[in-house]
């Protein structure tokens, strides 16, 4: 039987001077018992990026341009790649992560799971509270349901099975989801899809350039960033898609002569036009210099 409680007068809450919960990953990326989905064509890089977050959110770290405050424990349930490949892919991610965190992320590999099966949901529920975990990740989405995408009311079900789970293990969600034939407009599928997340995060492009942009319902959605996987580190390094900001951002991480700084920007895909005028302007600003051949912050140049 429906139950409905823990009403709240305005008056309530006009006197309540609680602190509201922090969250989990800054910028309003993912706040506390929220959905973040992550969205993309195939093969741009989804499963590193959430491996990236998982890492992030275990170890207190960062993610892209946001702040972890706290760590936190994270489960996954993978059904891409399969467990040797992802296995190996981890021992690259994990080499510099303590073993403490990585105690913190629990990995299921592609399971039976029926999100809309209330004995299977109710599993899942069960196997979240005896963990302790706080944060869920469905990579992807659509192989932990059976349910038609395109039908309005059968993903509703589904994402009212969701919203069942984060209130009774407070738990906050993490889904991968596939843009359709036409990428421009989004997650495929019912418009529920698109709709039904307080926060989103779009890949578009190839996973060497990609652009990330940002969807929030609560706060100011971040610029988009610019994002390059590492092959040797398996992770993305992220630039502004601003190219005054990229500029600085190259000089900050290390000074470099121009030439070299230059081709840098290219291969974020820039063009060389684009990225010689944001040198010069950089150097325009009187916040950088060229000393000793290389372009370097002025401060830094003076020590």
């Amino acid at each position: 039987m429906l139950k409905l409680e823990n009403v709240k007068t305005f008056k309530t809450m006009k006197e309540d001077n609680s602190k509201p919960p922090s969250p989990i990953v800054s910028n309003g990326i993912l706040l506390d018992n929220t959905i973040l989905t992550i969205v993309g064509q195939t093969k741009i890089g989804k499963t590193f990026l959430i491996y990236d977050l998982a890492l992030a959110i275990a170890s207190g770290g960062s993610f892209l341009n946001a702040e972890v405050p706290e760590a936190k424990s994270v489960l996954i349930l993978s059904a891409e790649g399969g467990y040797y490949p992802n296995r190996e892919r981890v021992k690259v991610l994990a080499d510099d992560v303590s073993d403490e965190s990585l105690e913190r992320i629990g990995y299921i590999p592609f399971a039976s799971l029926n999100l809309g099966d209330m004995e299977h949901l109710y599993a899942l529920i069960d196997m979240i509270n005896a963990g302790g975990y706080e944060v869920l990740i469905i990579d992807p989405l659509i192989r932990f349901h059976t349910a038609d995408e395109n039908s309005s009311s059968a993903m509703s079900d589904i994402y009212s099975n969701l919203r069942l789970m984060m209130e009774e293990t407070g738990v906050s969600v993490c889904l991968v989801h596939h843009t359709g034939k036409n990428k421009a407009a989004g997650a495929r599928g019912s418009s529920v899809i698109a709709s039904e997340y307080d926060s989103c995060i779009t890949l578009t492009g190839e996973s060497k350039h990609a652009v990330a942009e940002f969807d929030m319902r609560h706060v100011l959605s971040p610029e988009p960033l610019v994002l390059s996987l590492n092959s040797k580190t398996l992770r993305f390094d992220w630039h502004s898609k601003n190219h005054e900001d990229q500029v600085e951002q190259l000089i900050e991480k290390e000074p470099m002569p121009r030439a070299d700084l230059a081709r840098e920007l290219m291969a974020l895909g820039m063009s060389s036009s684009a990225a010689y005028r944001g040198i010069s302007k950089a150097l325009q600003s009187k916040r950088y210099v060229v000393s000793d051949g290389k372009i370097t912050r002025i401060e830094k140049a003076l020590n």
